[in-house]
């Protein structure tokens, strides 16, 4: 199997149970990260969602005071 370190190619013996555990470790790792990274993504958008909602009731709340001098 190939991989790519830092733009260089190496062969990796899957027969070699150290390697093949290191790869799999970094397989894994590489997947955590891109689930994290969607995660991430996905509470900034509720968050930027709900914070503009809330801006927008409490303004209108604003506009629906009355005040009687």
């Amino acid at each position: 199997m190939k991989i790519t370190i830092d733009e260089t190619d190496y062969e990796v013996n899957m027969e070699d149970e150290t390697q093949s555990n290191i790869v799999g470790i970094l397989n894994k790792g590489a997947q955590s990260l891109t689930l994290l990274d969607h995660i991430t993504q996905c509470v900034k958008a509720i968050q930027k969602i709900k914070t503009k909602e809330l801006t927008l009731m409490l303004k209108e709340s604003d506009n629906a005071k009355v005040t009687v001098t």
